[in-house]
């Protein structure tokens, strides 16, 4: 069974649903958990935490992506919008946004902030639908909206 870890929301709020002992008893009992991104950092929980305990951090699933293009031929605002960069690419740039190793983050998140970008994105979930590798590529541009908007708030990036 997959289960999925989601970071809390709300202000104020520092819950998490699992700890890295619970992934680590779920994981020896054929379990694949999956752990958003930052998911229990408010409580001193990061990520390595789970990873270590048989975790995958959900910016990671994204990688399995393997460029079939059916999430763009799904998705309704490729449709519409010939400017939108589409799941496939979205979906890799937070993968991107993610890698500890990649250096390029201000341009990638002032890039997929601009117009064709993440916030086009209408969140009607046709790509995750028709995913061959059952990614969520919706999930992967709810995070770059989240990354994109507070780089601004920080002056990262401009609107």
């Amino acid at each position: 069974m997959r289960i999925g870890v989601s970071k809390e929301i709300k202000t104020h709020e520092y819950r998490v649903g699992l700890t890295p002992a619970s992934v680590r008893e779920l994981v020896e009992h054929g379990h694949e958990v999956l752990v958003e991104t930052d998911a229990g950092d408010a409580i001193g929980l990061v990520d390595a935490m789970y990873e270590s305990a048989g975790a995958r951090i959900a910016a990671d699933a994204a990688i399995e992506c393997i460029n079939c293009g059916i999430c763009y031929a799904a998705c309704d605002t490729v449709r519409w919008n010939a400017d939108y960069l589409g799941p496939a690419a979205l979906n890799r740039a937070w993968t991107l946004v993610n890698d500890a190793r990649d250096a390029g983050n201000a341009q990638r998140l002032a890039a997929v902030a601009a117009g064709g970008g993440c916030y086009d994105c209408h969140s009607h979930q046709s790509c995750q639908e028709h995913c061959p590798q059952t990614l969520n590529p919706t999930a992967s541009i709810a995070g770059l909206k989240r990354r994109t908007m507070a780089a601004y708030l920080r002056g990262e990036i401009e609107a």
